[in-house]
């Protein structure tokens, strides 16, 4: 039987050589820097607070929709009540013609009985006059007939006349009726179109109250947002700076001033006004790295996102590494949009790197100059992009 110590120290060699064989036959994983609890649940919060953003603006923009959908509405009941009034005042301008019509015909029947009554006294002489004595007076039979059928004849035709008369105002009358018919029809669909505008601006009012409701909202969410991207935005520049190494510059790279053309750039709030030739925002830290991608490859890269989003986005070109090398970018993926530079010089013995880039903030001038920062500590970037 073997001894205790020498079962003990078989045993210890066993899983020595173990613990060999299975370093050996595991494969060789470099695990990328990863970012702190405080930057995920920043950017955790942004996310959320993103989607309630966007959100909040579809409902905003749907509700903008309905209401100018009942602009639209509202505009057609205008353009329908203009088109009645127009047809009332039409109406009621014939009514009131038709009226005066009807009270000039009233007259004139008035005026030919009138007529006819002083014909008839002057040829009657009050009616006393018998046509015995209209014989007796007259100087022959002919003279007596002549006298008979002039009487006749004015007394038809005033009598026609006033007949006439009378079947225009009866025409006049139908016609009145008719206009009047109309008229009020006309007035009940007035009526009806003022209703269904009153209906139409309550709807746009209650529309239009709660896209700036939901408008209201979305600038909540955007303000809390930029708080918290002020903060993440902080936790960078704690990186940056926490990385050590010597800051200097604080101006413009004439090469790269050159290739991005006239730059219009807002120092205090880092927005660019126009874009450089690859899509990138004009002394943005992206379009630095492009700038370098372009004079150190020969290679353009179209329209790669933020900085954080490069390491996906060059995957398919160019290595994507977590160990620091010359001639690489540096990529913090922590924030909104992360940070990129070029890495000049890597020195193993101190692991640190040397680098150039644009936009990062400067004490005293802002954001969107050209430094360059020496001996950063390699871990300060947590990944990095080898340009061949």
């Amino acid at each position: 039987m073997k001894s205790y110590k020498s079962i003990k120290k078989q045993t210890s060699l066993r899983y020595v050589v173990l613990a060999f064989i299975i370093a050996v036959a595991a494969p060789l994983t470099i695990v990328p820097q990863q970012t702190t609890y405080a930057e995920d649940s920043l950017q955790a919060k942004i996310d959320a607070l993103q989607r309630e953003e966007s959100e909040l603006n579809a409902r905003a923009n749907d509700f903008g929709k309905k209401a100018k959908t009942l602009q639209n509405e509202i505009a057609k009941v205008d353009a329908e009540k203009t088109a009645i009034q127009k047809r009332i005042d039409i109406s009621e301008a014939k009514h009131n013609k038709l009226k005066r019509q009807i009270k000039d015909t009233e007259a004139k029947i008035v005026d030919n009985k009138d007529a006819l009554g002083i014909t008839l006294a002057d040829l009657y002489v009050d009616d006393t006059i018998s046509p015995l004595e209209m014989l007796a007076s007259s100087n022959n039979i002919g003279d007596y007939v002549d006298k008979q059928t002039y009487r006749s004849s004015i007394s038809d035709e005033l009598k026609s006349t006033i007949k006439e008369i009378k079947q225009l105002k009866t025409e006049l009358e139908g016609q009145k009726k008719d206009v009047e018919r109309a008229l009020k029809d006309q007035k009940n669909a007035r009526s009806a179109l003022l209703a269904k505008e009153r209906e139409k601006n309550q709807l746009l009012s209650e529309t239009k109250g709660k896209q700036s409701a939901y408008k209201k909202l979305s600038a909540d969410r955007a303000a809390e947002k930029r708080k918290l991207q002020d903060q993440q935005q902080a936790i960078i520049n704690a990186r940056l700076n926490g990385g050590g190494g010597s800051l200097s510059g604080g101006g413009s790279l004439a090469s790269y001033a050159s290739w991005v053309g006239g730059c219009d750039f807002d120092h205090v709030s880092a927005l660019s006004y126009n874009n450089d030739s690859l899509g990138y925002g004009c002394n943005q830290c992206v379009s630095y790295a492009a700038y370098m991608v372009v004079v150190k490859t020969g290679i353009e890269p179209h329209y790669w996102g933020n900085a954080n989003m490069w390491p996906a986005s060059a995957g398919g070109t160019f290595e994507v590494s977590s160990t620091p090398r010359s001639n690489a970018l540096g990529v913090i993926s922590a924030g909104q949009y992360g940070h990129i530079v070029y890495v000049n010089a890597y020195h193993p013995e101190t692991n640190t790197v040397d680098i150039s880039q644009y936009n990062e903030w400067l004490p005293g001038k802002g954001y969107g100059y050209y430094s360059e920062r020496y001996g950063v500590s390699a871990s300060t970037y947590d990944t990095y992009i080898y340009l061949k």
